[in-house]
């Protein structure tokens, strides 16, 4: 009879050993692959956003094209407009001069100036690599810091005027019309739709690698406190060995 309950008793401690040894293993073994599957993710995210750069890129070098496009009209009208004025005076007329004539120009394509450089800088920030832009870099700041500029330019200038002053005081500059009589107006700005798409990519981006990383941490982490766990009731068995192998040496 003692024979028998001795044997149970071996049996049950052997089965009990192995349940905690099989309930440990499959733990690691998902944290193991729960850690391969975020950071699998991880690395997707970040080539992912490498072609989402690259695609801001080309967007803003094509928006770059436009803003060109964009300036061509004023530019083209204001100098053929001081060309006319010029023709159009006696030998006793006072011609507008060719420094005066341009300052003229760039004064009244000021706006479009503006959005050609906000562009440029747009670009250089997204053409950034290694590493990769972020909204601390300093084309990114300049950019957002002539955002405001281009607004106040926009509005000021949204009706388009003659680049030829008028009156008997030469003050007045009337607005500039088209065939038909129709006042002209500027077009919104491209730069500005460009600087806000990339804003919000950046931002997307940011906060994507950093939901992965979180995750990656967290996982890291679990792994950790799991071989702490581990490591303590290694040392508890080993303690508990050995004292029990002291009161069998205290019985005998």
């Amino acid at each position: 009879m003692s024979v028998r309950q001795r044997r149970g008793k071996k049996d049950s401690s052997t089965v009990t050993t192995t349940t905690e040894e099989d309930n440990g293993a499959p733990v690691q073994d998902k944290l193991d692959k729960a850690y391969l599957s975020v950071v699998a993710t991880r690395e997707n995210t970040k080539e992912l956003h490498i072609k989402w750069r690259e695609y801001l890129f080309r967007m803003s070098l094509m928006a770059l094209l436009m803003c060109f496009h964009q300036i061509h009209t004023p530019l083209t009208e204001c100098l053929m407009e001081i060309k006319d004025f010029n023709n159009e005076l006696d030998d006793d007329g006072n011609a507008i001069p060719g420094t005066q004539a341009i300052l003229i120009i760039l004064n009244d394509s000021m706006c479009e100036l503006v959005g050609i450089v906000l562009v440029a800088l747009s670009a250089y920030f997204t053409a950034l690599r290694d590493p990769p832009g972020t909204f601390s870099s300093w084309q990114y700041l300049c950019a957002n810091a002539i955002v405001p500029l281009q607004l106040a330019l926009f509005y000021q200038s949204k009706t388009r005027k003659g680049c030829i002053p008028q009156g008997p005081d030469l003050n007045v500059f009337l607005d500039a019309v088209d065939e038909e009589g129709n006042v002209k107006e500027r077009t919104f700005p491209i730069a500005i739709i460009v600087n806000v798409v990339i804003s919000a990519a950046y931002f997307l981006m940011k906060s994507g690698m950093e939901q992965c990383d979180a995750n990656v941490d967290t996982v890291e982490k679990l792994k950790r406190q799991l071989k702490e766990a581990q490591e303590k009731n290694d040392e508890a068995k080993k303690a508990s060995a050995a004292k029990s192998k002291k009161k069998s040496a205290k019985k005998k």
